[in-house]
């Protein structure tokens, strides 16, 4: 007889043989008690007594098949999310390339970037090249932004999913 109070957690309901045990707690000397509650036992008892093996091999068949579709679906909606984190950090990349250009072009520098770019700063020109310049700036500053945002936000729905699918695939193991 396995003692539950040694494996499982205080909250945990464990179904053996179409009976529900609850998991002993610490309070309660080790003694496993059966569930009482008929409608508690029907949501957790997928397998019936009754069922005949030919039918707890389909539900669990169709159990399985269900999960794997769900593993299949996130696996290529995280490959979707990959892929636009890739294309999203080449853009950022770009427009950061762009933009240490356009700072050794004469273009007013962000202030993180005054003390690393000062060395490489010319003498200002035009002013109409200047305006043009700070223009060009606000608009790949902000496209900027709008990038690292998206790319952010598309990182931590990836991190979900994968964390997700990880714990679809441990269950599938079981």
């Amino acid at each position: 007889m396995v003692n539950l109070a040694y494996w499982a957690l205080p909250w945990m309901t464990i179904v053996t043989g179409g009976v529900t045990v609850q998991a002993a707690s610490k309070g309660s000397g080790g003694r496993r008690r059966p569930s009482r509650d008929p409608v508690h036992q029907a949501e957790c008892a997928s397998l019936d007594r009754t069922d005949t093996l030919t039918e707890q091999i389909a539900k669990l068949t169709n159990g399985l098949t269900k999960l794997t579709e769900k593993v299949s679906k996130m696996s290529e909606k995280f490959s979707k999310l990959s892929d636009r984190v890739v294309s999203l950090t080449e853009q950022v990349s770009v427009l950061h390339d762009e933009r240490k250009q356009s700072v050794g072009a004469g273009a007013e520098p962000l202030p993180g970037e005054k003390a690393k770019l000062s060395h490489n700063m010319p003498e200002r020109q035009s002013s109409t090249r200047q305006t043009k310049s700070r223009a060009q700036h606000d608009t790949s500053s902000a496209r900027m932004s709008e990038l690292y945002d998206e790319n952010k936000r598309l990182s931590e729905e990836v991190n979900k999913l994968n964390s997700r699918m990880s714990g679809l695939l441990s269950f599938n193991e079981q």
